[in-house]
C-alpha cells in the first residue's frame, strides 16, 4: 500500500502516477506465484482523469479492460481502445501501444436511487471509522471501551520522519499539526529525510516521500518535554519496527467521534478555549446532521416577485 495523501489525484497527479507504479512494482516481485492482479481504477472520467487512466494502463498494461456502460451515454467515457490509448497524452507516460482485449458490461447502477445519498466525503468517513474501529477492545461484558481509554504506543522523535502532505507547512509548526491527526504509519527511504542539528528532533523531508504504508494512525498527543508521539493504531508491535515516518494528509479525524465523546470535561479541539475563542480555529466542532436540505420547486401557478 502508497499513501498518496490529498482527497484527488488532481491536487499532485505526478505523485499521483508515482504511487500507481510503486505499488505495481510491489505486486510484479509476486508474479512468480502468478497472482491474478484485478485493478478498480478511479471514477474520473473526463479531461485529466482520462489522462491518469492512460498513465495506469501504461504501467500496468493489463490483458483485460472491463468497461461499465451507463444507460445514460454522456455519463460514459470513451472506449479504452488501442486508438483511444493510442491518441490520448497521459500525465507521465505518452507513446507506449498496449494491446489488450476490450469487455463492455451494462451497469445497472442507475437503479440503486438510494446509493446517491452517499457522497464521496461519506465513503471516505465510512472507511476511515472502519479502520479506526480495529483500534477498539471489548471489556469482559462484551462493552466496547472508547479510544481515549485504549493504551498508546510511545514512539520518540529522533526514531521517525515526519512530513504534511497536502499543504506547505515549515518544519517548527509540523508537530503542531500533527497532533491529534490521522497519519499514515510509513517505510520511507531513510535517505530522503533530512536531520535537524538538534538529534532529539524529528527528521524533516523537503518533499512528500513515495514509499509504501503499513496502516494508519491516531496521534493522541505530543509530549514536548520527553519528546515523543502517543499513537494509537491497530497495528502489531512487530509490523511498528518497521514504520519511520508519519505522513499527515487531507484526511482527517471524523468530527462524529469527536462530538460523540462522553465526558464530564473540556475535550480539545471540541470545546472552545475562552482564551482563544475569538482566533481563528477557536470555535467548537459543531455536529453535522447530513439531512437533505430543502428544494423548491416552482410550478406554473407560482412566481417571483421581484420588487
Amino acid at each position: 500500500m502508497c499513501y498518496f495523501g490529498q482527497l484527488s489525484a488532481q491536487e499532485d497527479p505526478v505523485r499521483y502516477v508515482a504511487c500507481v507504479k510503486l505499488v505495481h512494482q510491489a505486486y510484479a516481485k509476486l508474479k512468480a506465484n502468478k497472482v491474478p492482479l484485478i485493478i478498480n481504477t478511479m471514477g474520473w472520467n473526463r479531461g485529466m482523469g482520462l489522462n491518469l487512466l492512460v498513465d495506469v494502463v501504461s504501467i500496468t498494461e493489463p490483458t483485460h479492460i472491463l468497461q461499465f456502460q451507463h444507460a445514460s451515454k454522456n455519463k460514459n467515457m470513451p472506449s479504452i481502445d488501442v486508438s483511444f490509448l493510442e491518441s490520448t497524452l497521459g500525465m507521465v507516460y505518452s507513446g507506449r501501444l498496449h494491446r489488450h482485449e476490450l469487455l463492455r458490461i451494462h451497469s445497472g447502477a442507475h437503479i440503486h436511487e438510494w446509493a446517491k445519498q452517499y457522497k464521496p466525503d461519506d465513503h471516505r468517513t465510512l472507511c476511515l471509522l472502519s479502520s479506526v474501529s480495529q483500534m477498539l477492545q471489548w471489556t469482559v461484558n462484551w462493552k466496547l471501551l472508547p479510544l481515549e481509554t485504549l493504551q498508546p504506543y510511545k514512539v520518540s522523535w529522533r526514531c521517525v520522519g515526519v512530513h504534511v502532505v497536502e499543504s506547505s507547512v515549515s518544519n517548527s509548526m509540523t508537530l503542531y499539526a500533527l497532533n491529534a491527526s490521522i497519519v499514515a504509519l510509513c517505510a520511507a527511504d531513510e535517505k530522503e529525510m533530512v536531520r535537524s542539528e538538534d538529534d532529539s528532533l524529528p527528521m524533516f523531508f523537503h518533499s512528500t516521500p513515495i514509499c509504501r504504508c503499513l496502516g494508519f494512525g491516531i496521534v493522541r498527543g505530543i509530549d514536548p518535554v520527553e519528546k515523543v508521539f502517543y499513537i494509537l493504531t491497530a497495528l502489531s508491535p512487530k509490523k511498528l519496527e518497521a514504520v519511520n515516518t508519519l505522513l499527515k494528509g487531507a484526511v482527517t479525524i471524523p468530527a462524529c467521534i469527536l462530538t460523540s465523546q462522553v465526558t464530564s470535561g473540556a475535550v480539545p479541539y471540541v470545546i472552545p478555549v475562552p482564551d482563544v475563542h475569538s482566533a481563528l480555529g477557536g470555535a467548537a466542532e459543531k455536529p453535522r446532521s447530513f439531512r437533505k436540505r430543502r428544494r423548491y420547486k416552482y410550478g406554473p401557478d407560482s412566481a417571483l416577485s421581484l420588487p
